[in-house]
């Protein structure tokens, strides 16, 4: 199986290097989303356990709610501000990029623009 840069595999990293007696799947999902749960407009409800499974390990999808709003200047914000708070419960967080780092350079669905665009994220980001 090759390496896809995907929330599946992203979410995988993270989860297995969480620091012991971290997040548990649903805490992780609930603080990436808490923005997009919290919106009045769009109505999205937390899934339950078994459906967050399904969506980290890539059997279900993100939602598209959830997609276009994180795409928008203020869900942008409230995601890097979410993301800091789940960063503090990797016990490696330089491991952990580095190893969505490998999948990016080495998923052949993404184009060498593209990726060189994400490494200058990616540089920053370090």
């Amino acid at each position: 199986m090759r390496d896809r840069l995907d929330f599946s595999s992203i979410s995988k990293i993270i989860l297995d290097n969480r620091k012991i007696g971290a997040m548990s799947q649903a805490e992780y999902y609930s603080y990436l989303f808490q923005y997009a749960f919290n919106q009045t407009d769009i109505k999205l409800a937390v899934p339950e356990d078994p459906e967050i499974s399904k969506i980290i390990s890539g059997q279900r999808n993100v939602s598209k709610d959830i997609i276009y709003l994180y795409q928008t200047i203020s869900g942008s914000t409230e995601l890097k501000g979410a993301l800091n708070i789940i960063f503090d419960e990797i016990s490696d967080v330089n491991y952990a990029k580095e190893q969505i780092y490998r999948i990016l350079w080495n998923d052949i669905s993404i184009s060498q623009a593209k990726k060189q665009e994400l490494s200058a994220q990616y540089a920053n980001a370090v």
